[in-house]
């Protein structure tokens, strides 16, 4: 009788020769590894495939003389029993996965034992009569259940076996070989690997380091080895045992601490869409190396002390379940902005279990800024480690650790604004911007953050410098704040910050973290305090053509405009956007207010002092003409002299007899806005800019006449 069937990509011709009905050298109590060589002998298998089963021979041997000595000589004597026989190069193979040797492996008695039990199935295993989804009892404690896989390829019916328990799944071929009356043989593709001692698997560390798609997890695991030694060396002491500590390096582990663990390890893609998803460079992330081993801890999970299980097997995605919750193992200390006092979210577990031997496992982490789903799914499984089982999965998950001011703090031309949020006056700022969203009173915020060079320029032109700041704190604030918006939690209904540069709006308004009184007019000579303008506004053109050097997306201040360089930018507590200039906060402390900027300015003199003398001094130095904002068109002191010699008149006598017509001249020469004041988070500011100017334009001045403004 001859039957071909394919194993994998190989397929193997058995021919039998005789039928071995009754081999009395196999039954009862003189089966040996000998013995069995000897019988599995009488087959002549064809040339193409080399079957040897040298080493589960030797398997029998070592069995005999242990503890499943008995079963083994009773293999076939009281009831219908299946040997599933595995070839020396499924050993081959299965020894890799492993990491032991063919001689290891079969001097571990416990070992032998446990793969001998595995492979006796208790009934008969005949292709004909098992169906799809049975389910097989073996003479196994630790995998007593083998489930049966048909697949019918037009006239050949192949079977597998796989286990719950297992990684591996098994071809059976040959399925009606007598060795017995109530004996007979099957033979496999694969050694069904039972999880037995941990140490009878390689070390996560070798793992990654033998799969080229992890050698980007790999080199993060050396670069924080010595930080992880000192953490789990110092974390788990005191804990409330829970968590158990574990080793990359070694088979070393607290198995009394639920020491096992699921390792869900980003491959070279993830970590390449992680690096365009944050805008952060290898070399940045890479070089922090706390972060670093926090984005690794973060999905190094372990069931919660609910759940009672500590084998390699309840972390097999076999084993896992929909909803089910893994703590991940840093969550204490290293993953927390505020060790010991902030609790970080356990991840989901999503399971598809309408399969069983490949499933579909996806984990979710905690929220970061509303533009991302911060979850992964398992694109290769169950890999079985000493320590845990890993998990390769397609996205490197973003840790409650990665918060706004973290990912300030990793670019270098973001380290002057960096520093200011460092400064003592801003730490109770720095402290929100570094607490992820879950526990934060500030649900979400957006950083407008200024490069080095904006900082400088812009600080430059108002006439500061960068030590200035921190030797005032109330420039110091202000500056900070009004760079920085957020939204306060609302008991049971937080409010988050949906901002994403190009798909909102083609104008949104923002709130600023700003808070500062000013003065403003609100009729003759009266003056009230009331809250600061501190909105800013983001301007998107999208529709029409784009104007050639005309930037699609600015950023409005009271005083100023930036462009984006970079946005959407995400962290743990909201989003940050890079912008090329620095806005310059509408407070009287900076001086740019319209006396500040006459006052400064050298070829102003003579309007300066004009202004002076008629008593405008305090109406340009707040909001003193009109509703709100205004322009000057102020002469320089060269066009006085020429004004002053047209009319054939100096400086004094203009000043002590002619004060009617020079207060007419310089009302003449200011347009304030007209428009009443609205409510103060609905302020829009739109001053008159020069570049805005169309021929023709009228503006109606403080004279109450108009001037018109020609662009030639």
């Amino acid at each position: 009788m001859t039957r071909v069937v394919a194993v994998g990509a190989i397929l193997f011709c058995v021919t039998l020769l005789c039928s071995l009905a009754a081999n009395a050298s196999v039954c009862s109590n003189d089966l040996t590894g000998a013995s069995l060589l000897n019988a599995l002998s009488n087959m002549t298998i064809g040339a193409d495939s080399d079957m040897s089963f040298v080493v589960f021979a030797a398997l029998v041997d070592v069995g005999l003389q242990s503890y499943c000595g008995d079963t083994l000589r009773n293999l076939g004597s009281e009831s219908t029993q299946t040997l599933i026989l595995v070839p020396d190069s499924a050993f081959e193979r299965a020894s890799i996965v492993m990491d032991k040797g063919l001689e290891e492996i079969t001097s571990d008695r416990a070992l032998a034992c446990e793969i001998l039990d595995s492979s006796i199935v208790q009934a008969a295993l005949n292709s004909r009569d098992v169906r799809d989804g049975d389910e097989l009892s073996t003479a196994s404690m630790r995998m007593p259940k083998l489930r049966v896989d048909v697949v019918q390829d037009i006239n050949v019916r192949k079977l597998r076996v796989f286990t719950d328990v297992g990684t591996t799944v098994a071809d059976l071929f040959a399925t009606d070989v007598a060795l017995c009356p109530r004996l007979s043989a099957v033979f496999a593709s694969e050694l069904l690997i039972p999880l037995v001692e941990s140490n009878a698997f390689p070390s996560v560390w070798k793992i990654s380091k033998s799969l080229p798609e992890l050698s980007t997890s790999a080199e993060a695991f050396r670069i924080t080895d010595s930080l992880r030694v000192i953490f789990e060396s110092s974390e788990y002491d005191g804990y409330d045992g829970s968590v158990g500590r574990s080793s990359l390096r070694t088979c070393v582990f607290d198995g009394t601490n639920h020491g096992f663990r699921a390792y869900f390890l980003p491959s070279n893609r993830a970590w390449r869409r992680f690096f365009r998803k944050t805008e952060l460079t290898k070399s940045a992330l890479f070089s922090d190396y706390s972060l670093l081993l926090s984005i690794l801890l973060y999905t190094e999970g372990q069931l919660t002390s609910t759940q009672q299980s500590i084998d390699l097997k309840s972390y097999l995605s076999t084993s896992l379940v929909p909803g089910q919750l893994l703590r991940p193992v840093g969550a204490s200390t290293i993953l927390s902005a505020f060790p010991g006092q902030v609790e970080i979210p356990a991840l989901r577990v999503d399971v598809d279990i309408s399969k069983v031997s490949s499933r579909y496992v996806r984990i979710s982490g905690g929220s970061t800024s509303s533009r991302f789903d911060n979850a992964a799914a398992v694109v290769a499984a169950d890999i079985v480690s000493c320590t845990g089982i890993v998990h390769i999965i397609d996205n490197v998950l973003v840790p409650p650790m990665l918060t706004a001011f973290r990912q300030l703090s990793l670019r270098s031309e973001l380290s002057m604004f960096t520093d200011l949020l460092r400064a003592p006056a801003m730490h109770e700022l720095m402290l929100e911007l570094d607490t992820p969203s879950e526990t934060n009173i500030f649900a979400d915020s957006v950083v407008f953050a200024p490069t080095n060079v904006a900082i400088r320029l812009t600080l430059n032109y108002i006439g500061w410098t960068f030590e200035d700041l921190f030797q005032r704190d109330a420039l110091l604030r202000q500056f900070v704040t009004y760079h920085v918006v957020s939204t306060r939690s609302v008991e049971g209904a937080p409010e988050r910050l949906k901002f994403r540069l190009g798909l909102g709006p083609e104008e949104q308004q923002f709130a600023t973290r700003l808070a500062y009184p000013i003065l403003a007019k609100s009729y003759a000579n009266t003056f009230q305090g009331t809250p600061i303008a501190k909105t800013v506004k983001v301007l998107s053109t999208r529709r029409g053509v784009k104007k050639f050097f005309t930037p699609r997306h600015v950023l409005r201040g009271r005083l100023n405009s930036a462009r984006f360089i970079k946005s959407d930018i995400p962290s743990t507590n909201g989003g940050i956007a890079i912008i090329d200039a620095a806005l310059i906060p509408p407070t009287a402390e900076f001086g740019v207010t319209l006396y500040d900027r006459i006052l400064r300015t050298p070829t102003l003199r003579v309007f300066r002092e004009l202004t002076s003398v008629l008593g405008l001094q305090r109406e340009f130095d707040t909001q003193g003409f009109g509703n709100g904002d205004c322009t000057v068109f102020a002469p320089t002191d060269s066009a006085w002299v020429t004004l002053l010699a047209d009319l054939m008149t100096t400086q004094e006598d203009i000043v002590n007899g002619a004060t009617a017509m020079l207060y007419d001249i310089i009302m003449l020469m200011l347009a304030p806005r007209t428009e009443e004041f609205q409510e103060i988070e609905r302020e829009i500011y739109e001053p008159w800019l020069s570049k805005d100017a169309r021929d023709g334009d009228e503006l109606a001045t403080a004279l109450s006449g108009y001037t018109t403004v020609r662009v030639l």
